[in-house]
């Protein structure tokens, strides 16, 4: 089987007061944790310390702020998949050319003829070198046909139910054992929940289990506040209990445990974009979403209240231009915060100064 990883990344490692450079693949500068900075004339004018690398995988903060100029298609999401579509047409039209990753949600329940689209489109993304991430909200439910493509993905991002009963959350482990038999030797399998406090105490335990299948990464997360819904305060028993278990397991030599910044309350709220926001979209030229035939450029409510208004065929080249032209600055809302008022900085940094390097440091 071909090796579907490259180290294509650079990464200097601090050693004695000397930075030394070595080649990352992104499963490696995850690991690292490293910082972003941009010099001119060897001079530091941005540093950021967390790039996000979690969130960008399988491509890095690297491969977007390469993408600044030409602004090409290198990540796509397939949100919704149409069984009567031919998508390896699709995905050789010129607009796709430059694809690096792409990812497939399995969100629903799909029929057999549609899974066996889903496995025609992950061997063919791996015989064309491109990434794929597979977003598995229902991992039970994947065939086991289906489940021998899994010797082809890059990345698995899977939904952990938090109301599992003790039969489904065996089977739930089966599937993940698979996974385990079948994956590449540099995929990477990160499995996320969200906070439940009944489950706080099931953790540790989920932990270990996921240690012995090759888990990377067990995040706990937060779900949106549902509108209409006041958020609720989370006990700071638990809270202590959680920043224990990141504390324990904080590294990638089994499963790392990881949780979100604020543990006080039980969703993230709801929030609108600001003046501290670029209103810039970057996103909706490089990583836009696949529904069915359509390109959208983010998967916020308003794209879908008004569909077919903020969607074009794949194409419809000047259609999804205008849209594009209308993403940040008609936007309330938004996906790709981080991504967009980072690549607005960059740009900014780019265009006003003549001599500019772009490093990841590790010290």
């Amino acid at each position: 089987m071909k090796k579907n990883c490259k180290k294509h990344y650079k990464l200097f490692v601090k050693n004695n007061g000397i930075y030394d450079c070595i080649r990352c693949d992104a499963k490696e500068l995850l690991k690292n944790e490293p910082k972003l900075v941009i010099t001119n004339n060897n001079s530091e004018i941005y540093k950021l310390d967390n790039i996000q690398s979690l969130y960008l995988y399988p491509l890095t903060v690297i491969d977007y702020i390469n993408n600044i100029k030409n602004k090409n298609i290198i990540y796509t999401i397939i949100m919704e998949i149409d069984s009567n579509l031919d998508y390896i047409e699709i995905f050789n039209d010129k607009r796709f050319k430059y694809l690096k990753a792409v990812e497939i949600s399995i969100n629903k329940n799909y029929s057999e003829t549609e899974l066996i689209k889903i496995g025609e489109i992950i061997e063919y993304f791996y015989n064309k070198s491109v990434l794929v991430n597979l977003n598995i909200k229902n991992l039970i439910n994947i065939p086991n046909f289906l489940a021998q493509k899994f010797k082809y993905v890059t990345y698995f991002k899977i939904f952990l139910p938090s109301d599992l009963t003790d039969n489904l959350y065996k089977e739930f482990l089966n599937k993940l054992l698979l996974i385990k038999q079948l994956k590449l030797n540099n995929s990477l399998v990160h499995i996320k929940t969200y906070l439940n406090i009944h489950n706080v105490l099931l953790y540790e335990k989920m932990i270990n289990d996921f240690i012995k299948l090759n888990v990377d990464i067990f995040q706990v997360s937060k779900e949106l506040l549902p509108i209409d819904h006041n958020n609720k305060k989370v006990d700071i028993k638990v809270q202590n209990l959680i920043r224990n278990l990141e504390t324990k397991y904080n590294n990638y030599s089994c499963t790392k445990f990881i949780s979100v910044k604020d543990l006080t309350t039980l969703y993230y709220p709801r929030f609108e974009l600001d003046e501290r926001n670029s209103r810039k979209c970057y996103s909706c030229y490089m990583k836009p979403y696949l529904f069915k035939d359509k390109l959208i450029p983010c998967k916020v409510n308003k794209i879908f209240n008004d569909f077919e208004n903020w969607s074009s065929n794949y194409f419809n080249f000047n259609k999804y231009k205008n849209i594009t032209n209308k993403c940040g600055a008609e936007c309330d809302d938004c996906a790709s915060i981080f991504e967009n008022d980072l690549l607005y900085t960059v740009e900014n940094i780019l265009r006003n100064n003549e001599t500019v390097d772009v490093h990841l440091i590790k010290e």
